[in-house]
C-alpha cells in the first residue's frame, strides 16, 4: 500500500522540510504564495517585491529552539523597512497545538529584535504575520490560540490572542490553482498526491503542462524548476507513486502519434528522465529496419536501397537525439557504401554520448 502524505512519520519529516525550504526560500515563490493566501488588505499594504530572508539572523545555538521553517522581512508600501516579519511554517500532518509553536517562534523574533537594539531605535516591536502551509491528506485540525483555552471569559483578556493564516492545500480548488498555473506548479503536483489514484493525477498534470505550447520562456523555467523540486521530493518520500506516475507518462508519450524528432523534443522539454528510454526505443526500431534492408544485399538494387535507408535512419536518429545536425554529416554518410559499416554506425548513432563522437566515427568509417 502506498504511504499517504499524512502518515509518512518522522522518517520523512526532514524531506518535507527540505522540499518546503527549497521552494519557499525563493522570495519570488514566497511572494506568489502570499498574494494568494493573505487577506487582500494585507497584500495591498505590503511591498512583496521587498521580501528578504532573515534566516541568517536566527542561527545562533541559543536561539535555534525558536526557529520556524522560514522568516522573511518585508517593507510596507509606505516604506517602513523591517516593520513586518513573515513567519512561514509548513506542515505535512495535522497539529492541534500548532498555534503554541507559532507563538514560541513569534516571541523568539521579538526577543532577538530587542536584543539587537532595534527596539531602542523604533520604540515598537515589528508585526509578525504567521502563515502555515499545510499539504497533508487529513483535515487540518490546528486550533487558533484563543481556542486552546477554556470557555471562561473571566480571564479572556489574558490570552495572547493572534490569528494564524492557514493555507490548506487539500481545500484549495483546482480552478483556483489554475488561475496562476505556471506559478502554482508545485501546488498542483502536491495536491495530486492527496487525491485518489495519485499516480494518474500526477501524469495528467504533467501532460496538461506539456500540452500547452504558449508558455513564455520564464514561465517554462518556473514550471521546470517546480517539477524538479516535486520529483526529488516524491522520488524519496513516495517512491512507488512517483515510479507509477513516470511509467504512465512514458506510456502516453511513447504511444503518441508524432515523429521521433518531435517526441524527443517533447521529452527534452518536459520529461528529461525519458531521454534514454526514447533513444533506446528509436535505436532498436532503426536497427531492425537497417537489418531488414541489409538482408537484401543479394541484389544490387536491394543493396543500394538498404544503404539509402541506413543513411536516412542514422540521420533521423541523430536529429531525434541532438536536434539539427550539420549538413556535412549527411555528405560524409553518402560517401560510405559498405552496408556493414552503416549498420555499425546506426549503433553508434543510438548510443554515443555526443554528436561529436558520432561525427568522428563517421569520418573514420
Amino acid at each position: 500500500m502506498n504511504k499517504s502524505p499524512a502518515n509518512t512519520g518522522r522518517k520523512g519529516e526532514h524531506l518535507h522540510d527540505s522540499m518546503a525550504k527549497t521552494y519557499f526560500g525563493n522570495p519570488q515563490n514566497m511572494a506568489n504564495f502570499l498574494e494568494q493566501c493573505l487577506p487582500a488588505h494585507m497584500v495591498e499594504a505590503l511591498d512583496l517585491e521587498s521580501l528578504e530572508s532573515s534566516a541568517e539572523t536566527f542561527v545562533d545555538d541559543a536561539f535555534k529552539q525558536y526557529i520556524a521553517d522560514l522568516v522573511f522581512t518585508c517593507k510596507t508600501r509606505n516604506g517602513r523597512h523591517g516593520s513586518v516579519y513573515i513567519l512561514f511554517e509548513h506542515k505535512s500532518q495535522p497539529e492541534p497545538v500548532c498555534a503554541l509553536q507559532i507563538l514560541k517562534y513569534m516571541v523568539g523574533i521579538w526577543i532577538r529584535f530587542f536584543e539587537n537594539g532595534l527596539f531602542g531605535k523604533t520604540k515598537c516591536l515589528p508585526f509578525v504575520i504567521p502563515v502555515v502551509f499545510y499539504h497533508g491528506k487529513q483535515k487540518w485540525n490546528g486550533k487558533q490560540m484563543r481556542d486552546l483555552f477554556g470557555d471562561d471569559t473571566t480571564f479572556s483578556s489574558c490570552i495572547p490572542d493572534f490569528s494564524m493564516i492557514v493555507y490548506s492545500l487539500k481545500d484549495v480548488s483546482r480552478e483556483t490553482l489554475e488561475l496562476r498555473l505556471a506559478e502554482n506548479t508545485l501546488f498542483v503536483f502536491l495536491q495530486a498526491l492527496l487525491l485518489k489514484d495519485p499516480a494518474d493525477k500526477i501524469s495528467e498534470a504533467f501532460l496538461l503542462y506539456a500540452g500547452i505550447t504558449s508558455w513564455k520562456p520564464h514561465e517554462k523555467q518556473t514550471i521546470s524548476d517546480a517539477i524538479d523540486i516535486f520529483f526529488r521530493y516524491a522520488d524519496t518520500v513516495f517512491p512507488r507513486i512517483a515510479k507509477q506516475a513516470k511509467q504512465h507518462i512514458e506510456e502516453q508519450v511513447m504511444n503518441a502519434s508524432i515523429t521521433d524528432a518531435d517526441r524527443m523534443e517533447v521529452v527534452k522539454s518536459w520529461f528529461p528522465w525519458m531521454i534514454d528510454t526514447v533513444s533506446r526505443v528509436t535505436y532498436a526500431e532503426a536497427k531492425t529496419k537497417v537489418a531488414a534492408e541489409v538482408r537484401n544485399e543479394g541484389r544490387a538494387e536491394g543493396r543500394a536501397e538498404g544503404r539509402t535507408q541506413a543513411r536516412r535512419t542514422i540521420v533521423q536518429l541523430l536529429q531525434a537525439r541532438f536536434g539539427d545536425i550539420p549538413q556535412s554529416i549527411e555528405a560524409d554518410l553518402e560517401k560510405i557504401d559498405d552496408s556493414a559499416k552503416l549498420s555499425r554506425l546506426t549503433i553508434v548513432a543510438g548510443t554515443a554520448p555526443s554528436l561529436d563522437d558520432v561525427t568522428s566515427a563517421i569520418r573514420m568509417a
